[in-house]
């Protein structure tokens, strides 16, 4: 993808103050000053041990991807204080305890070395097991989570199953069963109709339907409990000249960007962030500053709403198939 130019990061940095400063999350934290952004840290965790995505992957001669350059920009501006890191070794236990959102942009299990598969896994360090346990432990007693495109394709269970949920639930991955979704795969490249749930809660009451060109990914074992905001069209995914979607798609209407209580914690996914274009706009912004600030203990806590909002999702998941980068 192509670097921002000088003018498009103002413009870009520009939209993302005047939507910070729009936005209802705003109002609501100026009304609520306890509860408000200052004083709260975002850790921004952007290892790649499996396939390496350019919104995380500094370009020669910088430090950060633009994905990265983007949120810590947003965040300081909303009054966060925003570290981000690549090292495993940052989940020290005085680290987590320090932290009130953790946002990942990761892939492939943290806990091992850079993968083989793809040229420019980081070879930083990984996490522990213990330090994964810890970290778990803490968004339940309460913290906050914010998942971006790749999280879910991060600590895959071991049996990476094509139904929606295993009947027991056991054979998750604890970090999956946390988050609330796991990619499946994704096809092309496309333009699809993405439907607002709830009129966005709890995000801005404004959202409406949009069309976006993404980097669609499929998502199988489903928390029950999620809290579903966006529903990915699968109807609006293109068609070959036989009339069949790509195999991912083949699928009733999924959550594309949700919320859930993970008991005292709070955890937000959206599968949104692949492109450039996508994180310049504002839409985009909105979703993810949005979902940060609710999972930063602003707003009220939701319920489960997996069922009315995608009805049928279970009988129609997508069948067996390779999974595609």
């Amino acid at each position: 993808m192509k670097r921002l130019s000088r003018r498009m990061m103002l413009k870009t940095v520009g939209a993302g103050a005047a939507l910070v400063a729009a936005s209802p999350w705003t109002r609501l934290l100026k009304a609520e000053p306890a509860s408000a952004a200052a004083g709260k840290r975002i850790l921004f965790f952007t290892r790649s041990q499996d396939f390496p995505h350019a919104a995380v992957t500094p370009a020669r001669g910088e430090t950060l991807g633009f994905g990265e350059k983007l949120l810590k920009m947003w965040g300081e501006q909303a009054g966060y204080a925003v570290d981000i890191s690549k090292d495993g070794t940052i989940f020290t236990p005085e680290r987590i305890a320090a932290t009130d959102v953790f946002v990942f942009y990761t892939t492939g299990d943290l806990t091992q070395p850079a993968g083989t598969r793809f040229k420019g896994s980081d070879t930083t360090p990984a996490m522990t097991p213990e330090a994964k346990a810890a970290l778990l432990k803490a968004i339940a007693d309460g913290k906050g989570f914010v998942g971006i495109h790749s999280a879910t394709d991060t600590f895959h269970s071991k049996t990476h199953d094509r139904v929606v949920r295993s009947a027991s639930g056991n054979e998750v991955d604890p970090y999956i069963a946390m988050l609330g979704g796991e990619f499946l795969g994704h096809g092309s490249q496309q333009m699809a109709d993405i439907r607002v749930v709830d009129g966005g809660a709890p995000l801005a009451s404004d959202l409406k339907n949009f069309q976006m060109n993404e980097e669609w990914y499929s998502l199988v074992n489903l928390a029950p409990d999620l809290h579903v905001i966006l529903v990915q069209e699968t109807g609006s995914m293109k068609k070959n000249a036989a009339g069949k979607r790509e195999w991912q798609y083949q699928r009733a209407p999924y959550p594309e960007t949700w919320a859930r209580q993970h008991a005292r914690g709070r955890v937000f996914y959206t599968s949104m962030g692949h492109r450039q274009d996508v994180w310049e706009s504002d839409i985009f912004q909105k979703v993810l500053m949005g979902g940060i600030a609710w999972a930063a203990g602003n707003g009220p806590a939701v319920q489960g709403n997996l069922a009315e909002a995608c009805p049928g999702l279970e009988q129609r998941s997508p069948t067996s198939a390779p999974s595609p980068r």
